[in-house]
């Protein structure tokens, strides 16, 4: 159909025209008369933000600019014209989306600040401000005297805090959620922490809750509420340990609840610029240290670092870190603890990483001394021969080769005996 003009005279006796513009105006619409030159415009465009006219025919209008149009009797037009305009809330939504889409877009201009450790492990930063870190391990681990021992490492400690370190210049609050152990447990937890620390009372921005007994919902609300009040009362929240996470989650193999757990965890440490530590239970008869549930599965995959305790047969607990972000401390060098009858606490093994690495890597240079060896007759190996297997069994270049087997001459693997190698 042909489109008249995009404007009409208010005399016209164009009766659609008139009906439409009664319907129009009846509900809502823009129908103003508008001057441009010597035409009065009197409808305009309710989907464009900016007046556009509508080109009017017999049972149509069209806008030009948006291509919005509608056919029909007056009033179905004019009732199309409603639904057409846009909703305010959705332009306020999409406005803020755009807006918070500018914010979060990469700016090579603008780095972040480069985070600073919160917690060490032998020297080895392990956690930063806004992640999730996990402490996990079986039962009766070590669990409790490693959080001890973390929460006194921000003491400015004068004892041993089992391989920790912490720094907390500004004395921001440390909050601290017991839902496992006693009230005395609880209570016995936290006076050895300050004995580690070289302390009798503790300072002022320690906040320890035992919550053990109240319900899941009370304690999701007592974790912001805690966390808002440290942050308003210390200027800021150095770290969060919930020792257990498990108990604030109805059933750990629930995906949704999970999911939704772990998410206000991360939006609490993004708000408060803290670290959260979660610590919780690895399954029973687990090899591979799995944790309890899809929560278990959600916080390794969402933890900038997973941190595990295993207890050997001879009582030492070691700590090692093999599944983390920015870290790896693998368990053959871990640092390790182990209860004291004299001290009447657990203890740091020194050098127990050290000592641990050194025993690993004469056991792993016996079994490659082992493979390299095979098939060889009583005149052992010449050294391009022994150098050619090392190259081949651990697929290194010649330089690795070499020294590979002078530390396997030197920790007494092989020996050599006139140009020839020898395995012991």
């Amino acid at each position: 159909m042909q489109l008249a003009s995009g404007s009409f005279s208010l005399m016209a006796e164009d009766v659609f025209a008139q009906q439409l513009l009664g319907a129009w105006r009846a509900v809502g619409l823009d129908a103003a008369p508008r001057v441009e030159g010597d035409k009065t415009l009197t409808f305009c465009c309710p989907r464009c933000a900016a007046p556009e006219r509508l080109e009017i025919g017999d049972g149509i209008v069209l806008c030009a600019a948006c291509d919005w149009g509608a056919t029909g009797e007056p009033w179905a037009i004019a009732q199309a014209g409603v639904k057409a305009r846009p909703d305010p809330a959705r332009a306020e939504s999409e406005a803020a989306l755009a807006a918070l889409l500018a914010r979060c877009r990469f700016e090579a201009s603008t780095p972040p600040d480069r985070p600073v450790p919160l917690y060490s492990l032998a020297g080895q930063p392990i956690a930063t401000a806004e992640n999730l870190m996990v402490v996990q391990a079986k039962m009766k681990a070590g669990k409790s005297a490693a959080i001890g021992a973390m929460m006194a490492a921000t003491m400015e400690p004068t004892g041993d805090c089992l391989w920790f370190s912490a720094a907390n210049p500004s004395s921001h609050a440390v909050v601290h959620f017991d839902t496992e152990q006693s009230r005395f447990d609880h209570y016995q937890l936290i006076v050895r922490s300050l004995r580690r620390a070289g302390r009798t009372t503790p300072p002022p921005w320690l906040y320890s809750y035992h919550i053990k007994g109240q319900s899941i919902a009370v304690m999701r609300r007592l974790l912001p509420a805690a966390l808002e009040r440290a942050q308003q009362e210390c200027g800021g929240v150095h770290s969060c340990i919930i020792d257990g996470i498990g108990d604030l989650c109805a059933d750990v193999n629930d995906a949704a609840e999970a999911n939704a757990l772990v998410a206000e965890l991360e939006a609490l440490a993004m708000r408060h610029h803290t670290l959260l530590v979660c610590v919780l239970h690895e399954n029973h008869g687990s090899e591979n240290g799995k944790t309890r549930g899809h929560l278990g599965s959600q916080l390794a995959r969402k933890a900038e670092t997973n941190l595990r305790l295993e207890k050997d047969e001879d009582g030492q607990s070691i700590l090692f870190a093999d599944t983390s972000r920015s870290v790896h401390i693998p368990r053959k060098n871990a640092p390790a603890f182990r209860w004291c009858d004299e001290a009447k606490t657990h203890v740091s093994i020194q050098d127990s990483g050290k000592a641990y690495s050194a025993h690993q890597a004469k056991q792993e240079m016996k079994v490659l001394a082992e493979e390299c060896f095979q098939g060889a007759g009583p005149e052992g190996l010449s050294w391009a021969a022994i150098i050619e297997q090392i190259r081949t069994r651990v697929l290194v270049g010649q330089t690795k080769a070499e020294k590979l087997l002078r530390q396997m001459a030197e920790s007494l693997v092989v020996e050599k005996k006139d140009s020839r190698y020898f395995k012991k």
